[in-house]
């Protein structure tokens, strides 16, 4: 609701916001979109971590409402993709595309091409090894599950993640990391 730019009153959309699961992907393959992000053609762009070796699936939008599955952004290779991440390198034309796999943060510098047909895929090409085969690590502790965001005021990419804790008898204890700027 653009006229509750505090987000204080809540309303429930008449439409289901959830999206669907491309058929044929599988169940327990599927989540943690990434911020959308409005392309130069003014089409939204939204990326999902996808199984079945997609890597991560992208869903494109002209309203911002209704979304719909355009494909692969990029493959995989062999890995369910968590918490895919994709932003521009502020004051360049290079872009990072990030993911959670096998239990570490990679990233990949590559380039970006927009296609403008809303029911196909964009494309990004790795240009500094492909994610988890490059050695590219945001974190060589166990800093994990990252999401960044857009610091306009001082024109930067911050990233915070997750820290498994290691504690005995568990799986899952752990603390959100403190943030940093992406250099």
């Amino acid at each position: 609701n653009l006229s509750d730019p505090e987000l204080v009153r809540w309303e429930k959309p008449s439409f289901d916001p959830l999206y669907k699961r491309p058929s044929g992907l599988s169940p327990g393959g599927f989540r943690d979109p990434t911020t959308a992000w409005q392309g130069s053609d003014g089409v939204w762009r939204m990326l999902m971590g996808c199984a079945d070796s997609i890597g991560t699936c992208e869903f494109k939008s002209q309203d911002f409402i209704h979304w719909s599955y355009a494909g692969s952004f990029h493959d995989s290779g062999d890995d369910m993709w968590e918490c895919p991440d994709f932003f521009n390198v502020p004051g360049t034309t290079a872009y990072v595309l990030k993911a959670s796999t096998a239990g570490k943060d990679w990233w990949s510098l590559g380039s970006y091409s927009e296609n403008t047909n809303v029911s196909q895929s964009d494309s990004f090409q790795a240009t500094s090894g492909e994610i988890k085969v490059s050695g590219n690590l945001f974190d060589h502790g166990t800093f994990y599950a990252s999401k960044s965001f857009f610091d306009p005021k001082k024109s930067r990419q911050v990233i915070f993640g997750w820290a498994n804790l290691h504690c005995p008898g568990t799986d899952w204890a752990g603390m959100q990391t403190f943030p940093r700027s992406v250099e």
